[in-house]
């Protein structure tokens, strides 16, 4: 019970399971510095490396090439402990082969003799000190080309960097500046460095953005803004890159994603006054401008259940993190007459972690839990440790023949990886009410025809129905930073 309502009194604070939408991505850096004409010989010797990385790896990464005899490897990180698994997944790669191979792979002593030194570094990129020109907001993956200036300060000059920066970037927005830019500082080293990057699709185009940039940015505002900036930085270095096309990955996109689930039995009757409850803590969270978010979902059993999605296992860490770091949106006499207000209302509860199947799934993108489809039939059906694989399979090859047979019932497919039987999975089919759902379930049925007999053999010969019951999507005991229309 400590548990859930220490959890419960995170979902009450300006908390986030997957971080604020205005964070700063992070990025993980190696720089290598190669002796002259040696680049491609470092490229070359990296591929079968970056090949065997790929295999064992759902991460993105990309490699730049620099005319100043510089090569880098960047990949995107959520925060420092994703380090971790990064190197855990490369040390699976690197277990994964004999030494022989390793060294047939790569060998440290060949590129010992062409690198002169590394660096290794996290970085930070400023959105609000970096620039997209109107109209090429999706355009940042086509950005093979950059100018990257280095540039060193002192400490006591880092309020006045920030706010000069924040200026240049106005400046580009009101002249239409064609050039896109990013600003990046040091997250871990160097604490008195930053970098800034214009991207272009390629030199040719490059080029073009910064001349037509330096004619639209010309004038004494500019000449102005300039002066200060040679007084409280200095460039120490500027050198052009090319995206190198032949290593690097894009990320595999996550297909199941995973929830935190605050489940609460409700006492009988308490319904009402829970949603009511849940209704009234949203709007002081709302005021607060609180960013977390949550779909909150009531069962005919009285089971009233709040998914917070989350990227990974650690998340859950991380939102304690955060509760101990941030200040609470409500205040003291909110918070206690709002804890209250949910005493007498249920029974038990607890948490879980749940897994929506996306791969799974069938039309899920019909699911539209605020309306069209608010009631859903939960089906459960336990299975045998030992036939995990095969049930998966089944799952698989169900979602084939239904798409096959042009079945109409949109459903999602969920399991337990924390709180809950590990071999249980959850069937659950989404309609406008009862009525509809059940129907639409039996008319995909019989639009299986004959197959429908083999399938049946091979559902009773794999699951067991443990348990049937239906639900809705409740609006009003949901939390999205704006209200949504019930």
């Amino acid at each position: 019970m400590y548990v859930f309502k220490t959890f419960l009194l995170l979902i009450l604070c300006s908390l986030t399971a997957t971080g604020q939408a205005q964070d700063n991505p992070k990025f993980d850096l190696t720089r290598w510095h190669v002796k002259p004409g040696q680049q491609q010989a470092l490229i070359d010797a990296l591929e079968k490396v970056d090949g065997k990385y790929a295999a064992a790896s759902n991460r993105g990464w990309d490699f730049y090439r620099y005319e100043d005899n510089t090569l880098e490897v960047i990949t995107p990180i959520r925060d420092y402990a994703e380090l971790d698994r990064l190197e855990a997944q490369f040390d699976f790669a690197r277990a994964s082969i004999t030494d022989e191979e390793a060294k047939a792979i790569y060998d440290p002593a060949s590129v010992a003799q062409i690198v002169t030194g590394t660096e290794s570094m996290l970085i930070e990129k400023h959105l609000d000190m970096s620039y997209t020109p109107a109209g090429e907001e999706g355009m940042e993956g086509k950005m093979n080309a950059l100018r990257l200036d280095r540039f060193v300060y002192d400490f006591a000059n880092t309020p006045k960097i920030f706010e000069h920066g924040k200026k240049l970037v106005d400046m580009m927005r009101k002249a239409g500046s064609p050039v896109h830019m990013n600003f990046v500082t040091m997250d871990y080293g160097d604490g008195q460095t930053f970098e800034v990057e214009y991207l272009g699709t390629d030199r040719a185009d490059l080029d073009r953005r910064l001349a037509e940039a330096e004619k639209l940015l010309a004038g004494p505002e500019m000449e102005a803004w300039g002066k200060t900036a040679t007084e409280i930085s200095k460039r120490v270095s500027s050198t052009f890159g090319t995206k190198v096309t032949t290593l690097g990955r894009e990320a595999k996109p996550p297909t199941n994603q995973l929830f935190v689930v605050a489940n609460e039995q409700l006492l009988p009757g308490k319904e009402a006054n829970y949603e009511a409850t849940n209704e009234a803590a949203n709007q002081l969270l709302r005021a607060g401008n609180a960013d977390l978010y949550w779909t909150t979902s009531i069962q005919d059993n009285g089971m009233a259940r709040h998914f917070i999605p989350i990227q990974q296992m650690s998340d859950i860490d991380r939102v304690y993190e955060q509760m101990r770091k941030r200040n609470y949106q409500l205040t003291p006499a909110q918070m206690k007459k709002t804890m209250a207000s949910f005493d007498g209302q249920k029974s038990s509860s607890h948490l879980s972690v749940m897994r929506n199947h996306v791969d799974y799934a069938f039309l899920s993108d019909k699911i539209d839990v605020t309306s069209a489809t608010p009631v859903y039939k939960i089906q459960a059906f336990d299975y045998k440790p030992e036939d995990g694989k095969k049930v998966m399979a089944f799952l698989e090859k169900t979602k084939t023949m239904l798409t096959e047979a042009g079945g109409g019932s949109p459903y999602q497919v969920w399991s337990y990886d924390m709180g809950g039987p590990d071999n249980r999975v959850f069937v659950v089919d989404y309609g406008k009410d009862k009525a509809s759902v059940d129907a639409a379930i039996d008319a995909d049925m019989k639009k299986m025809g004959k197959d429908l007999d083999g399938w049946m053999q091979e559902l009773t010969s794999l699951l067991t129905e443990v348990e049937v019951t239906y639900g809705r999507t409740s609006a009003a005991a949901s939390y999205w930073p704006e209200a949504k229309v019930k």
